[in-house]
């Protein structure tokens, strides 16, 4: 019991804590990407408007730089996961508490099931994610 709690739940709750905090992380990185890039386009734009004479407007760049950024941050659904990541190993979590109260083989044969099905489910999920795309 202590050694699937310790190598399977814990291994994997810190797994899914680690993912959702990297996914989270990688979600407000492109956020401030696409702000920046905006915010550069709007920039250019005002700045091409009062100095026609240069002939020369980057912010048609930066737009597309916007709509890349954009783009990327909504393929990798990084928002999705880190909710999704996080879940899971909140689930993990109220498993490795209820630990603590099996009294027997019955209970713990439960007890694995349900922690090997809220593992399985998050993978599921996952996979059907990535293959939506």
């Amino acid at each position: 019991m202590e050694m699937y709690v310790c190598d399977r739940i814990s291994d994997q709750r810190t797994w899914y804590a680690a993912k959702a905090e990297a996914n989270k992380r990688a979600s407000l990185m492109w956020f401030i990407l696409v702000v920046l890039a905006q915010l550069f386009t709007i920039i250019s734009g005002i700045v091409a408007a009062c100095w026609m004479d240069l002939g020369l407007s980057l912010a048609p760049v930066f737009a597309a730089f916007t709509a890349t950024f954009m783009a990327w941050q909504s393929i990798n659904r990084f928002d999705g996961l880190a909710r999704s990541y996080a879940m899971a190993s909140h689930e993990l979590g109220l498993m490795d508490a209820k630990a603590s109260h099996i009294k027997n083989e019955t209970e713990l044969s439960h007890f694995v099931l349900d922690a090997e099905e809220a593992m399985s489910r998050e993978h599921v999920l996952w996979l059907a994610k990535r293959h939506s795309l």
